[in-house]
């Protein structure tokens, strides 16, 4: 249960991160100057856009989730928390420092900050997914598809197909 409340926390947190982040940034008060040409400027912004309209309601309502102890809610923060690792470390390592204006390096310990909450985030999404409670594979799959499944006890391998000349090889 602690570890739900944990996690419910993080969430918040990284929810309220992503908004003052997004409202310090070019997409509202411009205060965060990035430097990068115009183009990733505008991705920037795109970026931001979606972060408040998808990203912070889904950390938020996964944060409740976790809050009251669902259990699907750890495997629901891995989305809102790989978003934002990816794209927060982009925004940190993405920008031409020596050769473009700009004061994003001021805003470091913002991006870092959000940085170490979605990694906590996610690790404590990633802890509590158990490989032996996912759906087993289909069976028909199974059956001369000739591709690698999971299973619970493992990897396996199906034999190839047989030659069929209606069927692809592969």
């Amino acid at each position: 249960m602690r570890t739900n409340r944990l996690l419910g926390a993080g969430l918040l947190a990284l929810a309220a991160l992503i908004v003052v982040y997004a409202v310090l940034g070019p997409l509202i008060l411009d205060v965060i100057h990035f430097r990068t040409s115009v183009s990733g400027l505008n991705q920037v912004r795109g970026g931001d856009l979606a972060a408040m309209v998808v990203v912070v309601p889904v950390c938020v309502a996964v944060g409740m989730l976790a809050w009251r102890g669902h259990r699907a809610a750890p495997v629901l923060a891995l989305a809102p928390a790989f978003f934002a690792m990816y794209t927060y470390s982009q925004l940190i390592l993405g920008n031409e420092y020596l050769r473009l204006p700009g004061n994003i390096e001021r805003f470091f310990p913002l991006l870092l900050s959000m940085f170490i909450v979605v990694a906590a985030v996610a690790m404590r999404g990633w802890a509590p997914a158990r490989p032996e409670e996912l759906p087993a594979s289909s069976p028909r799959l199974t059956r001369g598809s000739g591709i690698t499944l999971v299973s619970r006890r493992g990897v396996r391998r199906s034999r190839p197909a047989p030659s069929d000349p209606g069927r692809c090889p592969w």
